[in-house]
């Protein structure tokens, strides 16, 4: 069961990571491993999205529940796909100099070991690039120079 946990300082406030975080569309723009995102369901509270990953032939197709609390946290609850289970929590804490304190909680596990075994690594690469790639977007859309 492939399990990542990250907390990384963000000069942004939370809304504006909660805003990017939770802008599911576009991930394929900036998550390289992202191949197509469609959302099915959104609300202020909720959205139902479906994410297509991988990268080359390796690349599967799965949907989630998506719970919004604005600014503080995003919780992916997963639905259907390749999966045996995912766990995944975005947290937002706004810290005294007015930066952002994110913190990323996942965990998942295929439904067959071929699986884990194929794509398994390729994910857990892929989540310890993703703060990066996140972190650049963020600068993209909120940096003031």
């Amino acid at each position: 069961m492939p399990k990542h946990y990250e907390e990384k300082i963000f000069d942004y406030t939370p809304f504006d990571i909660f805003s990017l975080v939770s802008d599911v569309q576009s991930y394929p723009s900036f998550l390289p491993w992202c191949l197509k995102a469609t959302i099915y369901e959104k609300s202020k509270s909720h959205l139902l999205a479906k994410l297509t990953v991988g990268k080359g032939l390796l690349n599967d197709t799965f949907t989630s529940h998506v719970i919004l609390d604005s600014p503080h946290s995003i919780q992916i609850d997963y639905k259907q796909g390749p999966l045996k289970h995912l766990k995944n929590k975005w947290q937002f804490i706004e810290r005294e100099s007015g930066n952002t304190k994110v913190c990323f909680d996942i965990d998942f596990e295929f439904k067959t070991s071929i699986l884990n075994g194929l794509m398994g690594a390729f994910f857990q690469q892929a989540f310890f690039n993703m703060m990066t790639s996140f972190e650049d977007e963020a600068y993209k859309r909120f940096s003031k120079t």
